[in-house]
C-alpha cells in the first residue's frame, strides 16, 4: 500500500459546509459490505443507550466525502478503514478511501501529493488500486471538529503522530488509534468495548484505554496497542 509525502496547495471550496451535530456518534465504515456486524451492533447499543447515531459506509468514502469530513462527525467518530504506510519505518499513515485510483481525477490533490494511490497488504495480485488520503488532507478539509474524540479503528494510526495531529490542530480533542498492523477482528472487538466505556460508563479517554489494554490486550499477531493523542487527552470525556 504505498504512498508518499507531501507539499500541498488549497483546493477550491466545494460548498457551504453544515456544522457537526453537537452529540452523538458517526459511524465511518469502508469495511462494512463485507464485515457489517460492528456497525449494525454499534448501531443497535447506541439506540438502546439513546444516542445519535449517523453511518456512512462502503462506496460512501472517497476523496470528496474525506473533504467534508468534519462535517460529518460528531462527539465521537469511529474511522473504520484501511489505514497504512509505506512499509517504511517512520513514514504517516494514509487514510483508505474505496474510491478506485485514475490518475486523471483529483489531479489538483494528486499535484499537491495530498492523495495518493495505495494497496492493502492483501497480498491479492488482482487488487486494484484505491486513493488514500495523506495527514496533510485533514488540516484542508472545510469546517472544523468541534472537541470530537476521533477513534480510528485501524492499522498505524498512532506508528507516528502526523495523522493525530492533524486531527487535532483541526478540532479534534482526541485521537485513539493502534501503534501497529491490527487484525480486523481484534479492533472491531477493542471499539466495542471502548464505545461502551466511554458513553456507558463514562470513562475518560485515558481510563477507557488502559481498561481495553488490560481486558483485551495487544493485538495477538502484531503486537500493536491501543494508545491516545495528546497526552491531555487522557482526562477528557465524551460529551453527547
Amino acid at each position: 500500500m504505498a504512498v508518499v509525502v507531501v507539499l500541498y496547495l488549497l483546493w477550491p471550496k466545494t460548498g457551504p459546509v453544515v456544522a457537526p451535530p453537537r452529540g452523538g456518534v458517526t459511524i465511518v465504515d469502508s469495511f462494512y459490505p463485507a464485515t457489517p456486524k460492528f456497525t449494525d451492533d454499534a448501531v443497535s447499543y447506541l439506540k438502546l443507550q439513546g444516542v445519535k447515531v449517523n453511518v456512512y459506509t462502503g462506496k460512501n468514502v472517497t476523496v470528496d466525502f474525506y473533504k467534508k469530513l468534519p462535517s460529518y462527525s460528531s462527539s465521537i467518530l469511529v474511522l473504520r478503514v484501511h489505514s497504512g504506510t509505506r512499509n517504511i519505518t517512520g513514514t504517516p499513515t494514509y487514510l483508505f478511501t474505496t474510491e478506485l485510483y485514475n490518475p486523471t481525477d483529483h489531479w489538483y490533490e494528486q499535484f499537491s501529493q495530498l492523495v495518493m494511490a495505495g494497496k492493502t497488504f492483501s497480498g491479492d495480485p488482482n487488487e486494484k488500486p484505491v486513493f488514500t488520503v495523506a495527514p496533510q488532507f485533514i488540516s484542508m478539509c472545510e469546517g472544523t471538529f468541534q472537541d470530537t474524540i476521533v477513534i480510528l479503528s485501524s492499522c498505524y494510526g498512532l506508528s507516528t503522530l502526523d495523522l493525530a495531529s492533524e486531527f487535532i490542530r483541526k478540532g479534534a480533542k482526541a485521537f485513539i488509534s493502534w501503534d501497529e498492523r491490527v487484525s480486523l477482528f481484534h479492533t472491531d472487538k477493542a471499539t466495542t468495548l471502548l464505545l461502551r466505556l466511554l458513553i456507558e460508563n463514562k470513562m475518560t479517554v485515558g481510563e477507557a484505554v488502559a481498561n481495553v489494554m488490560n481486558s483485551i490486550g495487544p493485538d495477538p499477531d502484531y503486537k500493536s496497542e491501543l494508545r491516545y493523542y495528546p497526552a491531555a487527552a487522557g482526562a477528557a470525556r465524551v460529551n453527547l
